[in-house]
């Protein structure tokens, strides 16, 4: 089972992400028995990001479609303890909820509470991704989450998909695996993934979930009240990974693996440029961008529609992913796309 997201300030056409997802999570995308996208809509106006937005057109024609489910995250569960209880209990704490963790008079915090919203918000979506395999999976063995703007590349023969089976099958303790980033690329042993069964953080950008291990584990997960400092004096926040990988391996050290098999010749997951230069760099992909080298800010945030060049830029990044059309050695670049627009203009993807 395939699960996405979106929110209204996504900034690439989820329809076109999905296609690419299940080309290149697998071989085969009939190994999908079903595809579903949580609606994360905030609720106006006390949210900053709510709203009509670019994917709300995609996602009626995204209903449309055989096998697909869109499904609202539901906002009347952010003060509820006992949706957050299902998951996780906190040492310490009473009864707490996704509300709890983000607390809205914070005057001392640095940040703005626009961001404490993206957090919530986050928090909130994850939990009803873990909702979603749990309830509505009984017939799959993987459950596998993406983030909607995530690139997936793999090689002709393989994707991690294909790869997780086995990797489950030789590591009986595991229950989460993350795809890897394009620095973390070993050959296969003896045709086999090495795997890391002490990662040091767990990603949400996109997971693959053993679902009948998943529904095994003791719920709630315990997690210590160390995880939850206090907002106003530690650098830590309560992001949804931190407390998932928490609640894993307090359960079982070796529940979260990640397989180092990746790179050119395998598979590998990777964040798109960000968003500030996003508009420019695809405008450029679909030949009307600016002539000079640097990626400047040109998109209209409050947009109700992705415009050509977003459609064709976008379009034009995803063949030249597939197709291989790109340098990982020219810029190190682990975790997130550094576009060069000369590189573009020749015809690499970045």
């Amino acid at each position: 089972m395939y699960i996405t997201s979106t929110y209204p300030t996504d900034n690439l056409p989820l329809d076109q992400l999905i296609e690419h997802h299940l080309r290149m999570l697998s071989i085969s995308s009939a190994k999908f028995v079903r595809t579903i996208v949580l609606d994360n809509h905030p609720p106006c106006p006390w949210w900053n990001a709510c709203g009509k937005g670019p994917q709300d057109e995609i996602l009626k024609q995204l209903s449309l479609k055989e096998k697909m489910l869109i499904e609202p995250v539901n906002y009347d569960l952010l003060d509820s303890s006992s949706f957050f209880g299902r998951f996780f209990q906190v040492a310490g704490w009473e009864a707490p909820s996704v509300a709890t963790m983000f607390p809205q008079d914070d005057s001392n915090w640095t940040s703005s509470w626009v961001r404490k919203q993206q957090y919530a918000s986050n928090f909130l979506s994850m939990l009803h991704v873990l909702q979603t395999c749990m309830d509505k999976g009984e017939d799959v063995q993987l459950c596998v989450y993406v983030d909607p703007d995530i690139l997936v590349y793999r090689s002709d023969t393989e994707g991690i998909v294909d790869e997780a089976s086995a990797i489950f099958a030789d590591n009986p303790k595991a229950v989460v695996m993350n795809a890897p980033n394009t620095c973390e690329r070993r050959p296969k042993h003896r045709g086999k993934c090495e795997v890391n069964t002490r990662p040091i953080w767990l990603s949400s950008r996109l997971m693959i979930i053993n679902r009948d291990r998943l529904v095994q584990m003791r719920f709630p997960l315990q997690v210590d009240n160390k995880s939850f400092p206090d907002w106003s004096t530690s650098k830590l926040k309560p992001f949804f990974e931190k407390t998932f990988q928490d609640g894993l391996v307090r359960a079982e050290p070796e529940a979260f693996v990640l397989p180092l098999c990746g790179g050119r010749k395998s598979f590998f997951a990777l964040h798109p440029p960000p968003a500030v230069t996003m508009y420019d760099f695809l405008a450029s992909l679909a030949s009307r961008g600016s002539r000079d080298n640097n990626f400047t800010v040109l998109q209209d945030a409050d947009s109700l529609q992705f415009d050509e060049n977003e459609l064709q830029g976008t379009k034009v990044l995803l063949q030249r992913f597939e197709a291989g059309t790109f340098d990982l050695e020219r810029v190190k670049q682990c975790q997130q796309i550094l576009p060069d627009k000369a590189e573009v203009q020749k015809g690499l993807a970045w």
